[in-house]
């Protein structure tokens, strides 16, 4: 870890924002009174977003979810029943394109970053886009391009924010993603959201009617992730 580094956590630390445990190269962090402040605000943002999203509000996770990968959370029991509980609860809004939002509290991803680990779970802000599979692509790239300005809203250093291709090996047919990335130099990067767009399991299980057509469709789904407290602590300018 670099020296200056090293001084900016121990200052972070000082007025309260987060505690930092040297751990071999990588120091891992753990939010104090300030810092859980912040990330509140953070999320309190999170939540005012698309007013007309589906919020499931907090969901236990599973050694499911735990399990899962970037790309299979559409085979996910959870998820299943997150889509059934559109159509019965919400079916005005069970229309394509239409969004749901949960959020969970999972282990840290520890490859997300290579500035700090996170102590502890982190809360995961989910959002799940379901869009017409003929714009899937369009839908990604813009939703890409306003997540990017809505972090750069959060920093003195807008240009420290970068979109990064993930690497979704060629098995993953029809599948795109990105990261969000926060650059700190030579220090690494933090990524504050990642963003994949993934086909549904074929069948009639997850077909909404088109918004303006009424005609059944099987959507595509964009899904955002946001890891709320290694967000936070990119967000709050480190170097």
């Amino acid at each position: 870890m670099s020296t200056r580094l090293s001084r900016c956590l121990k200052a972070m630390q000082t007025v309260g924002f987060w505690r930092s445990t040297e751990n071999g190269k990588t120091p891992s962090l753990e939010l104090l009174h300030h810092g859980t402040v912040y990330a509140n605000q953070l999320q309190h943002h999170w939540l005012s977003m698309r007013q007309l999203a589906v919020n499931f509000g907090h969901i236990e996770h599973t050694t499911e979810m735990i399990d899962q990968s970037r790309f299979s959370f559409t085979h996910s029991k959870q998820f299943r029943e997150q889509f059934q509980q559109l159509r019965q609860l919400y079916p005005s809004r069970a229309k394509c394109p239409t969004v749901l939002k949960h959020q969970n509290s999972m282990p840290s991803n520890s490859k997300s970053n290579t500035i700090f680990q996170h102590q502890s779970n982190v809360t995961q802000l989910i959002t799940d886009f379901f869009v017409e599979p003929h714009r899937g692509l369009e839908h990604f790239y813009n939703l890409q391009r306003e997540s990017k300005i809505w972090w750069m809203r959060y920093s003195s250093n807008p240009s420290r924010y970068a979109i990064v291709p993930y690497d979704c090996h060629a098995d993953l047919e029809y599948c795109q993603a990105i990261d969000i990335k926060a650059g700190f130099g030579e220090a690494g990067e933090v990524t504050v959201e990642q963003l994949s767009l993934v086909p549904l399991p074929a069948g009639n299980d997850f077909e909404l009617p088109d918004a303006r057509t009424t005609k059944m469709q099987l959507p595509m789904v964009i899904r955002s992730v946001i890891e709320l407290e290694p967000a936070t602590c990119g967000v709050m300018e480190l170097l």
